[in-house]
């Protein structure tokens, strides 16, 4: 816990609010200027492990709501199935181009 405060105490330090935390998820906030950059992670390195935590985020979200689907798809009726499925599809397609977004953003960064 003392680990926290004190990463707590540095964005603080760097006119970050702290708002708070939702499922591993910490918020913050910062009023920013004309011309300042209002960025958390400034460097590759920082940037490359956010963006890895992104995919792995999809990675682990998408298969599990899609379980959800297989779990349940007996139990309700065919027109909700299918609605579940359609939503599904749109779902994927944009967790797909998500990850191609975030994989290519992944290879720019380890260039620098």
């Amino acid at each position: 816990m003392k680990g926290a405060r004190s990463n707590l105490r540095l964005f603080a330090d760097a006119g970050w609010d702290h708002l708070g935390a939702m499922s591993g998820w910490q918020y913050f906030r910062k009023k920013v200027q004309a011309g300042e950059i209002s960025e958390i992670y400034t460097e590759a390195d920082s940037k490359i492990q956010k963006y890895s935590r992104y995919l792995a985020y999809l990675g682990v979200t998408y298969p599990a709501v899609l379980a959800v689907l297989l779990i349940f798809r007996n139990s309700w009726p065919v027109w909700l199935t299918w609605l579940y499925v359609a939503v599904m599809l749109v779902l994927a397609v944009l967790a797909i181009a998500a990850s191609v977004k975030i994989a290519q953003r992944i290879k720019q960064l380890k260039l620098l």
